[in-house]
C-alpha cells in the first residue's frame, strides 16, 4: 500500500464512516462505548474495561441546535458539540465523560446530561493546579471513576490489564512522536493538514487498530518523495491554541506559502506528547501522568506548555508562529500576552487570529495570514 492509499485510510472522513460499522461489531458483544469531551479524561481507564472510549467533536459546516441551550457568549465549539448530540449524530454512545477543565467543557457536559439521556455520564473533578496535593485528590476522583464504571460495565479493572492499556497507548504516543519527529526534516514527507486528520482519526480508533495503521504509514513514510518546492525556503510555523479539527485554517496557512511542521494543540501534540512512566501501580502512574502532562491553557502553572512551545520552535527550526483563538476562549485570551513575550524572546513572530469552530469565514482570514507571510519574508517582524 503506498503512502497515499494509507493517509486516505487513516483520514478522518473515511474513519468517520468506516467507525460505525466497527462501533456496530463493537457494541454486539456485549461492549460500551463512551465519549469524551476532553485530552484529559484518562481513556486508558476506559479501554482496559473494554470500553471503547471516542472523541466528541462539532460539526464544522454550521449547527445551530445547541444555541437555543446555551449562550451566546459559550465558545461555538462546544455549542456545537451540543448541536451534534441534540441533532442524534452520537445516539450510538452509551455514555459520556467530561473533566471539570475548562468551565465550557464543565457547560457542555451539565447541558448534554440533563437534555440527552444516556444511560452513564459522569464528570471527573480535575484540579487546576499541578501540585503533590493535586495527584493526592486526583487519584481520589479516578477511583470513583473506575468503580462508576466498572458498575456500568460489569467488568472489574485489574493491575494487568490496565498496565496492558497503558502500554497499547504508550505504543500509540510513541508512534505519533516519530510521525512528528518526520517533520523536523527540511523538507517534510507529511504536511500539517495530513498531520492533524491522523490524529483527528486516532480519538476515535481503537487504539490497536490506530497503531497497526500508524505504523504502516510510517514504514511508507520514510521512503515517500517529497516535491523539492514544497518545504524548502518555505515559512515553517508552528500552529497554537485549543482546538483546531479545523483543517480549513491549516490549509489557507500552507496554500499561502507556508509549512506547517509543529503545534501545540490537544488533538496535536498536547494528545500525545509526554509517556506514562509506569512507576509503582498502574493507577498511580495514570494519576500522575494525566496531572502533571504539558497543561492546557487550564491548568496552572503554565510553565511547562511554554517551555514545550519552546522546544519545538527549536527543534522544528519553527519561523512563525500563528495563534488560532475560538471566539470567548478566555483561557487562551489570558495566555497570549506571555506567549508573545516567549516568543519575543527567541524572535519568533506572532499571528492572533480570532476565530469561530467553522468553515464559514475561513477566506475572510486569508489576508491576515498572506500578510503575516510576507512581512516575515522581508524580515519585518
Amino acid at each position: 500500500m503506498n503512502t497515499k492509499d494509507i493517509l486516505e485510510q487513516l483520514s478522518y472522513t473515511n474513519i468517520s464512516k468506516t467507525s460505525q460499522q466497527a462501533i456496530g461489531e463493537w457494541k454486539a458483544r456485549g461492549k460500551k462505548v463512551i465519549g469524551y469531551t476532553c485530552l484529559y479524561v484518562p481513556e486508558e481507564i476506559m479501554y482496559a474495561l473494554d470500553v471503547l472510549p471516542i472523541r466528541i467533536y462539532g460539526s464544522l459546516n454550521g449547527s445551530t441546535k445547541g444555541e437555543s441551550l446555551l449562550q451566546v457568549n459559550i465558545c461555538s465549539f462546544v455549542r456545537s458539540c451540543l448541536s451534534q448530540g441534540l441533532e442524534g449524530e452520537y445516539n450510538f454512545l452509551d455514555g459520556i465523560v467530561a473533566p471539570r477543565t475548562c468551565s465550557q467543557i464543565v457547560k457542555l457536559y451539565d447541558v448534554w446530561d440533563f437534555s440527552i439521556k444516556m444511560p452513564f455520564s459522569h464528570l471527573i473533578d480535575h484540579p487546576h493546579m499541578v501540585s503533590d496535593l493535586a495527584i493526592s485528590y486526583y487519584n481520589k476522583e479516578i477511583n470513583k471513576f473506575v468503580k462508576h464504571l466498572e458498575e456500568f460495565t460489569g467488568n472489574s479493572l485489574t493491575e494487568a490489564n490496565l498496565r496492558h492499556a497503558i502500554e497499547v497507548y504508550n505504543e500509540n504516543r510513541r508512534l505519533l512522536r516519530e510521525i512528528y519527529n518526520l517533520r523536523k526534516a527540511e523538507m517534510p514527507p507529511i504536511n500539517g493538514v495530513e498531520t492533524l486528520d491522523i490524529i483527528r482519526s486516532t480519538t476515535i480508533l481503537p487504539k490497536d487498530q490506530s497503531n497497526a495503521l500508524l505504523k504502516g504509514l510510517l514504514t511508507v513514510l520514510k521512503e515517500r518523495k517529497v516535491d523539492p518546492f514544497r518545504g524548502k525556503g518555505h515559512p515553517r510555523i508552528l500552529i497554537t491554541g485549543i482546538i483546531l479539527d479545523n483543517f480549513a485554517l491549516v490549509q489557507l496557512v500552507e496554500d499561502s506559502g507556508a509549512i506547517v511542521v509543529a503545534d501545540d494543540l490537544c488533538v496535536g501534540s498536547r494528545y500525545f506528547w509526554d509517556m506514562v512512566t509506569l512507576n509503582g501501580t498502574p493507577l498511580n502512574s495514570l494519576t500522575r501522568y494525566y496531572i502533571e502532562k504539558i497543561p492546557c491553557a487550564c491548568i496552572y502553572p503554565r510553565d511547562k506548555r511554554f517551555q514545550h512551545i519552546a522546544y519545538m520552535v527549536r527543534d522544528f527550526n519553527v519561523a512563525g508562529v500563528i495563534s488560532f483563538q475560538i471566539k470567548f476562549c478566555d483561557n487562551i485570551t489570558y495566555d497570549n500576552p506571555r506567549l508573545k513575550d516567549e516568543l519575543d524572546e527567541l524572535g519568533i513572530p506572532v499571528l492572533e487570529l480570532d476565530t469561530e469552530y467553522s468553515n464559514i469565514g475561513v477566506g475572510q482570514l486569508k489576508t491576515r495570514v498572506q500578510a503575516f507571510l510576507e512581512v516575515m519574508a522581508r524580515g519585518q517582524v
